[in-house]
């Protein structure tokens, strides 16, 4: 993540039952207020809705992707 490479992972919402996929072009990490609790979280810019705030602990499966995926 720190070479700028953009990252596909799973991810579970909180309102979501079954996982969907993401991909991410990471920008930082940091603490943030999720479910009543504090957690580390990746702040990236997300191919489909702009800058986004992903938790690691609902992160699954996180795998490289080159070149940058077509938006």
């Amino acid at each position: 993540m720190a070479a700028g490479h953009w990252v596909t992972f799973d991810y579970r919402g909180e309102s979501e039952t079954e996982p969907g996929e993401r991909t991410v072009r990471p920008r930082w990490m940091q603490l943030a207020e999720v479910a009543g609790g504090r957690t580390l979280c990746l702040v990236g810019d997300c191919r489909v809705d702009g800058q986004r705030m992903f938790a690691l602990s609902r992160m699954d499966r996180i795998r490289a992707v080159e070149p940058a995926p077509a938006a």
